[in-house]
C-alpha cells in the first residue's frame, strides 16, 4: 500500500516556489512514520495529511512528484505539476483526514481527484 503525504493548507508565504495545497510531498510504502505535522489543520502553515492507496506500490506515484520548471530562468520550483483536488476526494476519505489525519482511497477514486496544475487534465494511476 502506498502512502502519500499531501500539503493541506496554503503557505503563509507568497513564494510561488512552495508546494501548494493538494500537491504530493512524497510517496512511501505503508507504515512510514510521517511525523507530528501530519494532521489536518488549515491554520497550521505546515499542515499535511496522508492518503493511503491500497494495492498500489509507492513507485507508481513518482511521476506525480515531478517539479515544475520555470522556462525563463531554467530553474526547478519546489511545487509539483500535479495536485489532488480536495473536493473530488470521496467524502469518507475527507472525513478520515479531518478526524484522523489520514484517509483511504482506491486507485480509481484517486484518479478522479488528480489533475495537472496547468492543463487541468485528469491523470490516471
Amino acid at each position: 500500500m502506498a502512502e502519500l503525504l499531501v500539503r493541506a493548507a496554503p503557505a503563509h508565504s507568497s513564494s510561488a516556489r512552495l508546494l501548494h495545497p493538494g500537491q504530493i510531498v512524497y510517496a512511501v510504502e505503508d507504515g512510514f512514520n510521517h511525523g507530528k505535522n501530519c494532521y489536518f489543520n488549515a491554520d497550521n502553515d505546515y499542515a499535511l495529511y496522508v492518503l493511503k492507496v491500497p494495492g498500489v506500490p509507492a513507485e507508481v506515484f513518482q511521476k506525480y512528484l515531478q517539479e515544475e520548471m520555470d522556462p525563463l530562468e531554467l530553474v526547478h520550483w519546489n511545487r509539483r505539476l500535479f495536485r489532488i483536488v480536495w473536493e473530488d476526494l470521496p467524502r469518507s476519505a475527507r472525513r478520515g483526514v479531518e478526524r484522523d489525519g489520514f484517509g483511504v482511497v482506491t486507485p480509481a477514486e484517486l484518479r478522479r481527484a488528480l489533475e495537472h496544475i496547468h492543463t487541468g487534465a485528469r491523470e490516471g494511476v
